[in-house]
């Protein structure tokens, strides 16, 4: 998405240009790949890079911008590092309910591609219910096998810590954890300690492969908005933006807040076309606040 006024790329503008990655955990694995196969976009990794300054899972660090803004944020400083860079690239995931679907874990990933002065800015996302995001508070060590097996382990790693606080003391946080024997370690030494132990699946990408699946979606998402053009201006990055709600219950025929259309807004030149979702063409009466207040 370029600022209004300036020239929209062609896909050859992205050919042989770098683009800057900070990270410390494997995402050029996914991400490299993809940029240069389909946009011809070089990528460098700066391995050094500080990515936990932006916030962590565990909490030392919070995350205090939304994670679009966080995301810009570690694009533009990976292009701080490495001036020479044309792009910056970034992503940053985010874990917790599901926003429609009650009880249900979800992640999203976004995945940003941007110049350091803003004129150009795309951003790829991948909403999923493929997560093994979970944490609980156990008090031996057969739940915690059992919490384990259900999120994957050892493939995916564990967090232990202790559970009165997430960070009660330095040593209370055990991170990356990848094997029985030093799980069973960690685990029996903060529940004689404290009781219990706190659990939860390290949802740092190298550690995490379903993650790092949903940041391969993502940055495929953002190839694809690369790659789609405004009708008027040429301008990359018209995507949709926004739905517009009201398909109708199929028992009452009243407005429902499942989407109805989908809208797709140019940043350049602001054209704005509404379309037509694929799928159902009405909503169950369960999900209606006439029917099922």
């Amino acid at each position: 998405m370029r600022r209004p006024g300036l020239q929209p790329l062609t896909m050859t503008e992205f050919s042989g240009l770098t683009a800057i990655l900070g990270t410390r955990h494997g995402k050029e694995e996914v991400i490299a790949p993809l940029l240069a196969s389909s946009l011809g976009l070089q990528v460098e990794v700066l391995h050094s890079f500080d990515t936990d300054r932006f916030g962590t899972f565990t909490g030392e660090v919070a995350r205090v911008r939304n994670a679009r803004d966080t995301v810009r944020a570690k694009a533009l400083a990976a292009l701080v590092e490495a001036p020479h860079g044309a792009f910056g690239v970034a992503s940053e995931g985010s874990f917790g309910p599901h926003p429609e679907i009650p009880f249900v874990a979800c992640g999203l990933e976004l995945v940003m591609l941007t110049t350091r002065d803003g004129a150009v800015e795309l951003i790829g996302t991948d909403l999923t219910l493929e997560t093994n995001f979970a944490s609980a508070d156990l008090r031996t060590f057969d739940d915690v096998t059992a919490f384990a097996q259900r999120t994957g382990f050892p493939s995916h790693a564990l967090i232990v810590m202790g559970c009165d606080t997430r960070l009660a003391t330095g040593a209370s946080i055990t991170k990356g954890i990848r094997e029985w024997s030093v799980l069973e370690s960690a685990v029996n030494a903060i529940i004689a300690r404290d009781g219990c132990a706190k659990i939860e699946t390290d949802m740092r990408a190298h550690l995490n492969p379903t993650r790092m699946r949903s940041i391969a979606r993502a940055t495929t998402s953002l190839v694809l908005a690369a790659s789609s053009r405004c009708p008027s201006c040429k301008a990359s990055g018209f995507v949709v933006s926004d739905v517009e709600r009201g398909l109708p219950c199929d028992a009452c025929a009243r407005p429902t807040r499942r989407p109805l259309a989908e809208v797709l807004v140019c940043k350049r030149c602001a054209l704005r076309l509404t379309r037509p979702i694929d799928g159902p063409t009405t909503a169950p009466a369960g999900q209606c606040d006439w029917c099922n207040p």
